[in-house]
């Protein structure tokens, strides 16, 4: 009987232990199950990846910009290559510091030849473009015997195409000056960067010319460098890179404001918004007399600057040392934005969101601040617009009238202090506020009487007493 018990026992171990290992191997046999699916479902992952990824290179075409870090990197870039063609010759009596005369003096030096900096021109030049053109290290002196005089780089568009994954091609056009706005001249060039080689290649303006790519296309392919697939690594062609500030963009952005005021007008009118240049100016013209009638104005030194996000981009409002104001508005691209040069033209969100808030005592304090704004900048137009019909036909038949009127009785930059009001009838409102010279200690003492209109719109009338 006990023999019986032990083999049952026995047999019920055998069994349990084949159970236990078929459990296992079948635990065993699912994991493995499941981790050929789960590297099957990678395997598919990644071919879905590489197919897109493919797509989408075979299907990009040039296009704007729309990284503000890219684009500080390609400035970056190009300021190397200016630079160095800026100091390919050299003169120990001549330095970087006499820049403001330069173009006009240069004659007056015997130059020398930088081997260095032949060198570092010949690491970053494109390896495409070199063989193309027959350039190298010796050929360098010969091609650039005419010494580059521009050291001031403004750049004002910048496009880019991406050949693959690692490698992004950028057309950089700009111009190029000295400092004091001699010898200056238009430029374009092409950058390419290896972001996992972290290196940085360029293409002068004939290579551009020669495959007319300075000829901008949007969404066209660049095929000239499709088969490029890596930018080899040496001592001079690693990417720059900076930490992106908001005062670096601020600065560029006011950069080339300042430019545009200076040498191309034109653009510096079409900077401006559409709908506030239409308000503020009406014309070309106006926004041309206005630009020369007051240069002094704009020698514009930033003073402070705030930045705010609205809609969902973000708005730096920049201030200069004279007061002037320079609203930038990126939308989408970051070299694409909308430009206005003061707070009343065009009612923000943040001021009518104010306003509406505001009781009536309030709503008229606030439009008088954007009276003194336009004459502080001025905008002798804005203020004769909201005078009262019945005040203008006595005093001023026609704004020529009225811009002498403020000239002589205003100050050049007008600060405000509210000393109190009463409510004259149903309708008006009357101030009575003190002026003072900003720049000075003289002030004047000034009523105002107020009607509020639609929305915030107002008439309004005034003395000097």
């Amino acid at each position: 009987m006990q023999m019986k018990n032990e083999k049952l026992l026995l047999l019920i171990i055998l069994i349990v232990f084949t159970l236990i290992i078929s459990i296992i191997n079948i635990n065993m046999l699912s994991k493995v199950i499941e981790r050929v699916k789960y590297l099957n479902r990678q395997e598919k992952l990644k071919e879905e990846s590489e197919k897109l990824s493919k797509e989408f290179y075979e299907n990009s075409g040039l296009k704007e910009i729309n990284n503000i870090t890219s684009f500080f990197t390609v400035k970056l870039c190009t300021e190397k290559y200016f630079e160095t063609l800026n100091s390919l010759w050299y003169n120990t009596e001549y330095t970087m510091n006499d820049s403001y005369n330069k173009y006009s003096e240069a004659n007056k030096y015997e130059f020398e030849f930088s081997d260095f900096r032949a060198n570092v021109l010949n690491d970053i030049l494109a390896q495409k473009y070199k063989k193309e053109f027959n350039v190298d290290k010796e050929s360098i002196k010969e091609k650039y015997k005419e010494h580059f005089i521009q050291d001031k780089i403004i750049i004002s568009k910048v496009y880019e195409y991406n050949i693959n994954k690692e490698i992004t091609a950028f057309i950089v056009n700009g111009y190029n000056f000295c400092e004091n706005g001699s010898n200056k001249k238009s430029f374009s060039i092409m950058i390419l960067i290896d972001l996992k080689e972290n290196t940085f290649e360029i293409y002068p303006e004939e290579y551009l010319e020669r495959h007319n790519l300075n000829n901008i296309d949007l969404d066209k392919k660049i095929t000239a460098i499709e088969d490029i697939k890596k930018i080899n690594k040496n001592d001079n062609n690693k990417t720059p890179s900076e930490i992106v500030t908001n005062e670096k963009i601020v600065d560029y952005y006011l950069d080339l404001y300042k430019f545009n005021i200076k040498y191309n007008i034109e653009m510096a009118y079409e900077m401006l918004e559409e709908n506030y240049r239409e308000k503020r100016f009406g014309t070309f013209d106006n926004y041309k007399n206005y630009i020369n009638d007051n240069k002094d104005k704009y020698i514009i030194v930033l003073d402070k600057y705030k930045v705010e996000n609205i809609n969902g981009y973000k708005q730096y409002m920049c201030i200069d040392k004279k007061g002037n104001y320079y609203i930038f508005t990126p939308e989408g691209q970051c070299l694409d934005y909308n430009l206005s040069l003061d707070l009343y033209t065009i009612d923000s969100l943040e001021f009518m969101d104010k306003y509406y808030k505001s009781d009536e005592p309030e709503k008229v304090a606030l439009n008088i601040q954007k009276v003194f704004e336009a004459l502080n900048s001025k905008d002798y137009n804005y203020v004769y617009n909201k005078l009262a019909e019945s005040f203008k036909k006595e005093h001023f038949s026609k704004l020529e009238d009225f811009e002498d009127y403020a000239k002589k009785n205003f100050f050049e930059t007008n600060e405000v202090e509210y000393l109190g009001y009463t409510k004259e009838s149903e309708e008006y409102y009357s101030y009575i506020i003190k002026i003072k010279d900003k720049n000075s200690k003289e002030t004047k003492g000034l009523k105002i009487i107020m009607k509020l209109e639609d929305g915030t719109d107002f008439i309004m009338s005034f003395n000097l007493e």
